[in-house]
């Protein structure tokens, strides 16, 4: 009897194998949907915010909360896995202002009670954290959740601002025009335009000269 090619044999196929397989491309299509076609694009979803610009794009999954206190620019950019929240939002009061060109990178927080304003142009690198609020310490005795109050203070990243990965921008604080965060830096006071600033907490290291158009290190005369 002639025996059939090898590419003609009949193969068995385990059911649990093939469906074993099915969940596999399944789950792959999930975990590569949000680099690529999962963008926010439809009106339903803008108009959850208090403002979505022209050319803006939220990529998916992300958690947001308060959108209705959020106003994002024309063409800003907020990365997948970021966290966006607006505590007690109001009809018609900004919390978070995201401004035209701003980058969130993936797995930023950002967290508001009073106002934290991202200015134009301005790129944050992923797993940083910006507030406008903390738990008042004055008191250790009390409990965090039922206890203590909140201390509000807006924060301001004014534009073309660069700030590093894994960055921590507290209450309160406003850094100037043009200025770069290093990396893993904590910045706890105000930094002024056009300067480097570096380590936990943060302080400046450089300053750039406007007039001979070169960075400077804070302690040449």
């Amino acid at each position: 009897m002639e025996q059939r090619p090898e590419s003609l044999r009949t193969v068995a196929v385990d059911p649990k194998g093939l469906a074993l397989a099915r969940l596999g491309r399944k789950l792959l299509r999930h975990l590569l949907r949000p680099w690529n076609s999962s963008l926010i694009t439809r009106p339903i979803d803008r108009m959850r915010f208090l403002r979505f610009g022209k050319g803006a794009t939220l990529e998916r999954p992300a958690y947001i909360t308060g959108a209705s206190a959020i106003a994002v620019g024309p063409r800003a950019r907020i990365s997948a896995y970021s966290r966006i929240v607006a505590f007690l939002p109001e009809p018609g009061v900004v919390r978070i202002d995201i401004g035209a060109r701003a980058l969130i990178s993936p797995w930023v927080h950002i967290s508001a009670a009073e106002l934290v304003k991202i200015g134009d142009d301005v790129a944050i690198g992923s797993f940083s954290w910006i507030t406008d609020h903390d738990h008042d310490i004055s008191d250790p005795t009390c409990g965090v959740d039922t206890h203590r109050r909140v201390v509000v203070s807006p924060t301001i990243l004014e534009d073309r601002v660069y700030i590093g990965e894994r960055v921590s921008v507290l209450r309160g604080v406003r850094i100037g025009e043009g200025s770069i965060v290093g990396a893993n830096s904590v910045v706890i006071r105000d930094i002024p335009p056009y300067c480097i600033a570096v380590g936990a907490p943060a302080r400046v290291v450089k300053r750039f000269d406007l007039d001979r158009r070169v960075w400077v290190r804070v302690t040449d005369k």
